[in-house]
């Protein structure tokens, strides 16, 4: 009866359940990842060690040191450096898949927490290329899926500055963890002035503030010092045959819109490949919205930050290359959270 007993408080165990389906669904992630990529799955393994050795395929990618550090640390462990790179892959979607558990329990209880890691995946599974996908790429993923834990847990600035501090290492994007922190004080305040809400009175958050402004400032410097010390030469050109300076970030604010004009004014193959990525977008600005309109206070600061990464994304990224929308799937998180809240949080 005791073993019996002990199973059944085995089953019943919520993280037990959620780590074992977490672990699950990465592992069949990972199968799609490596049918999606091919050979290109050992491409970005190699671009990992290129930026470990100063020779990566962009200038923009040699502050990125955190990913290619842990993937080094696993070669040096198992000595096999395709073995380590696929166990370090599954194992940081096995914890993005949890931190989502975590917050669908936490709220919702089980059914909820299921139907969330089922959409993770979903969106996960929608964001993968034929070319790349970068180590950098899934740790940025759990850096902003804890990101939107704790703005849903309402956590303390130093959990923020402790998330941005290891994100930084590993994409500049962590950098909108500290536009977040001066938005999510501005915003409501501003708010609640124009409203002028008595029961919610909000003070001006000068600390809050200036945190904010030093992770910016701190970001710049931080990016900046690791791209001119260790870079040797961005070998994308060379390897690739382009005709590009690999050491600018290309503005494609406008190359972006000509393949939105393309995708609108004509129906073809490529059309319908792009068709979806539009819709996906709107969707996400559409979140949003209804997110900051769910509560403006508490949420209005987040909701436009995230619109400011978009736009962010739109300007420097390839429009097709839908790896760079991974870091818009926390927000989704957030939004089936938020909005299938009955009460006004």
């Amino acid at each position: 009866m005791q073993i019996r007993k002990r199973g059944l408080n085995l089953l019943a165990n919520k993280n037990l359940i959620g780590l074992w389906f977490s672990i699950l669904f990465a592992g069949l992630q990972f199968r799609i990842i490596t049918f999606v990529l091919k050979e290109n799955f050992e491409l970005s393994l190699k671009a990992a060690e290129g930026v470990l050795n100063g020779y990566p395929h962009w200038r923009v990618y040699q502050n990125r040191l955190l990913g290619p550090l842990i993937f080094q640390s696993g070669k040096y462990l198992f000595k096999d450096s395709l073995f380590a790179y696929i166990l370090i892959s599954i194992l940081l979607i096995s914890i993005a898949g949890f931190i989502v558990w975590k917050i669908g329990d936490r709220k919702g209880g089980l059914r909820v927490a299921f139907s969330i890691l089922c959409v993770f995946h979903i969106l996960f599974t929608f964001t993968l290329n034929l070319y790349w996908l970068y180590i950098w790429d899934y740790i940025s993923l759990v850096i902003f899926l804890l990101f939107v834990e704790s703005v849903i847990s309402k956590r303390s600035i130093l959990w923020f500055l402790g998330i941005w501090f290891v994100g930084i290492f590993n994409h500049e994007n962590a950098v909108f963890i500290g536009t977040y922190l001066i938005a999510d004080s501005l915003v409501p305040f501003i708010i609640n002035r124009m409203n002028y809400i008595k029961s919610e009175f909000i003070k001006f958050d000068i600390k809050k503030i200036f945190i904010g402004f030093s992770c910016v400032s701190l970001s710049t410097l931080i990016v900046e010092f690791l791209r001119n010390t260790f870079l040797k030469e961005a070998i994308a050109p060379r390897l690739f045959g382009l005709d590009i300076d690999p050491n600018i970030m290309p503005f494609q604010l406008f190359k972006n819109f000509k393949v939105l004009k393309s995708t609108a004014f004509s129906i073809d193959y490529y059309s319908t490949q792009t068709l979806p990525i539009i819709f996906f977008l709107l969707t996400i600005v559409l979140v949003s919205i209804l997110i900051f309109l769910k509560n403006p206070i508490l949420y209005g600061g987040f909701s436009l930050n995230y619109l400011l990464f978009i736009v962010s994304l739109l300007m420097f990224g390839v429009f097709y290359e839908t790896r760079i929308y991974i870091n818009l799937i926390p927000l989704c998180i957030l939004g089936a959270i938020v909005l299938t809240d009955k009460k006004v949080q």
